[in-house]
């Protein structure tokens, strides 16, 4: 097994799996060899590291991406999913925001994942291969990076009862980690040469969601705005909302944990894990 230092907090599955680490862009075909089903997650995720170094965002996002594919390809994969991003779609033209709506990604980390979902789109018809590609909407639950913006949340609220959040008014569609989980099992057993939203279809303001966790966590909370958390305006997204329909109507999916749910299992684990 190989060390897992700096893959993420995935420590409590090192005793439950083999993880192991390799640059995705180097050959890889030792690791696919035998592997029926391929859920490719990898990514660079930082917004900011890939504005700052796009080639990077290329080169992890996209080219390691292609990399897989072949491999795939080589080694007779059943099956090849591709996670995505909500981030493909750029600002909403209109909500829901369907698998068809035009895609306009509006920085480099969305625009290395949509260049990687048309390669991903294009091999079940030129190389025969499988896949399938979900577009996550706003993931969260326990162990998430505190940096984002629930962890966030509830982790300035325990340590000092005062949140600094920046746009109150944008929207998400915040979608709880087992959801995602279903939602990725179900496309790989019945997903078809498409693209998937994985979200709950409802749409919830940031201004909503910290009233909700301070609710769940019992306090009364000072809310300030915060210049430095707020997104540059011509690469903000203030509104996004999956229209899940796909999902029902040819997966027989849906998200079944309700938010209020899903808060109050991620704020027990920031309030109760080891120091």
């Amino acid at each position: 097994m190989a060390s897992i230092e700096g893959i993420g907090d995935v420590a409590h599955l090192q005793d439950s799996i083999e993880l192991v680490k390799r640059d995705l862009t180097e050959e890889v075909d030792d690791l696919v060899e035998g592997i029926d089903y391929l859920f490719h997650l990898a990514a660079i995720t930082d917004l900011n590291q890939c504005r700052s170094d796009p080639f990077m965002a290329l080169k992890v996002n996209t080219y390691a991406t292609l990399n897989l594919l072949e491999s795939a390809r080589r080694n007779g994969v059943k099956k090849f999913l591709y996670m995505s991003t909500l981030g493909v779609y750029g600002v909403a033209r209109h909500l829901p925001q369907n698998e068809m709506d035009y895609a306009a990604p509006l920085e480099p980390y969305a625009a290395s994942k949509l260049s990687a979902e048309h390669f991903v789109l294009v091999y079940p018809t030129t190389y025969g291969v499988s896949t399938s590609v979900a577009r996550c909407f706003n993931a969260y639950g326990p162990r998430q990076k505190e940096n984002m913006v629930i962890p966030s949340i509830i982790t300035q609220i325990i340590r000092n009862g005062t949140v600094e959040i920046g746009n109150l008014d944008s929207t998400r569609d915040f979608v709880y980690v087992d959801d995602v989980v279903t939602g990725l099992l179900r496309i790989i057993e019945m997903g078809k040469h498409d693209i998937y939203n994985i979200g709950t279809g409802r749409e919830t303001s940031i201004r909503s969601l910290v009233s909700v966790i301070a609710g769940i966590m019992g306090k009364k909370i000072d809310v300030r705005p915060a210049e430095n958390r707020k997104r540059k305006t011509k690469i903000d997204v203030p509104r996004s909302q999956a229209d899940t329909t796909r999902m029902k109507r040819d997966l027989r999916w849906e998200a079944g944990v309700q938010l209020e749910k899903g808060l109050a299992r991620t704020i027990d684990f920031y309030c109760n894990r080891p120091k």
